[in-house]
């Protein structure tokens, strides 16, 4: 029993070693596959990939990694900013570093502003894009004026005395 399953077996691999040697019937040779960058190279799939194979490895990546660049948002306070880049603590004490470009948006109070207008300790939101492999880089940056107690006032407020009589465009 044992011998004459052997010799099926043995007869079935050569019946599909010879279909896999035979032409096709148009009498071409069968196609060949593609050899791959290990066989390319003389090494087997199991070695290290070469240099170039992990530079390929590396560029594809690096542009799946800048098709996932998404835009993400942070609010908190300004706890440092320097020339190139500013320090946000955010909820539950997350600080988020972003760097500064040429073509970030810095208002104050919902006016375009330079970065050094930003106070620190001040209360920001920023709008921030990631995911390129480098640092998170701003986008825009919103900043809100407000007294040492964190209460909001107006940009332009300033208070004039009532003089004029009642009843007048200048009076109570």
């Amino acid at each position: 029993m044992i011998l004459g399953s052997r010799l099926s077996v043995l007869l079935l691999s050569a019946a599909l070693a010879f279909a896999c040697k035979r032409e096709r019937d148009d009498g071409r040779p069968p196609a060949e596959a593609k050899p791959t960058a290990a066989q390319q190279e003389g090494r087997s799939p199991a070695e290290a990939p070469s240099a170039s194979e992990s530079s390929r490895r590396a560029n594809r990546q690096r542009r799946a990694a800048a098709r996932a660049s998404t835009v993400r948002h942070v609010a908190g306070t300004l706890e440092h900013r320097s020339v190139e880049r500013v320090v946000i603590r955010g909820p539950g004490e997350e600080r988020v570093t972003l760097q500064i470009a040429r073509g970030t948006e810095i208002t104050l109070d919902g006016r375009p502003a330079t970065l050094e207008a930003l106070r620190e300790g001040s209360a920001v939101r920023a709008a921030y894009e990631s995911g390129h492999g480098e640092r998170p880089t701003a986008l825009s940056i919103e900043g809100r004026s407000s007294d040492e107690r964190g209460v909001r006032r107006a940009p332009d407020a300033r208070w004039v005395p009532n003089t004029g009589e009642r009843g007048s465009a200048d009076g109570g």
